[in-house]
Parts: structure tokens; C-alpha cells; sequence
């Protein structure tokens, strides 16, 4: 059985020598992943939104609980599962106010969304 590292430094070797085997360059490579990369971000962007809603929705529900019956449902929980909930629904736009901030260009944005 191969070890998980020898597996992983085959697979970034072949990853990196197959498009030169083809004629690619150094820069198609680079167009690529950073074209993937802006796809995971959107990714990872949605991710955010969704579990964002979710969580600040389910803070509802807590609290809800929490008002019916309060020794089941601690008031911290509620306020945590809001609090994470309002930060991931906004780590889109810090995220991209923080990449303007520190010089990356602004092509897509982050989501596909342009900031001005």
C-alpha cells in the first residue's frame, strides 16, 4: 500500500508535467487555476449566504424555545447561532473590501459581484 504523501507528490507531479507534455506554457497553466479559483470562491461565497440564513434561522427557532422553555434552551446558544449567522451572511463583502484593501485586482470580485 503507498503512503497518502508519495500519492499526494505523484498526483502534484503529473498535475504540473502533463500540460507541458501538451504544449502548454507556464501562463495557460496560470489562466487555469486562477480561473478555478474564482469559481471556488463563488463556491464558497454562496456557502456562506446559505449557512449564513440557515444558522441566523435557526436562531429564531432557539429562541423561540428559549421563551417557551428557558432551562432547555440556554439564551447563549440563541445568541451565538445569530451572531455566527449575521457574521458568515457578511464575510463576502469583508472579504472583499479587505482584497481591495490590500491590492488584488477586482476582476470578478468576490462572487461575481464588482464593488466600486
Amino acid at each position: 500500500m503507498l503512503n497518502k504523501k508519495v500519492v499526494k507528490i505523484v498526483g502534484l507531479v503529473i498535475g504540473f508535467c502533463v500540460p507541458y507534455a501538451f504544449g502548454a506554457d507556464l501562463g495557460s497553466v496560470a489562466s487555469t487555476v486562477t480561473g478555478t479559483l474564482v469559481s471556488v470562491m463563488k463556491l464558497v461565497t454562496a456557502g456562506a449566504y446559505v449557512a449564513g440564513f440557515g444558522l441566523t434561522v435557526a436562531a429564531l427557532f432557539k429562541f423561540k424555545a428559549h421563551k417557551e422553555n428557558p432551562q432547555q434552551a440556554p439564551l447563549g446558544t440563541c445568541i451565538a447561532l445569530l451572531l455566527v449567522g449575521i457574521c458568515l451572511i457578511f464575510l463576502p463583502s469583508i472579504v472583499n473590501i479587505g482584497g481591495g484593501t490590500l491590492g488584488a485586482s477586482n476582476q470578478g470580485g468576490v462572487g461575481g459581484f464588482n464593488s466600486v
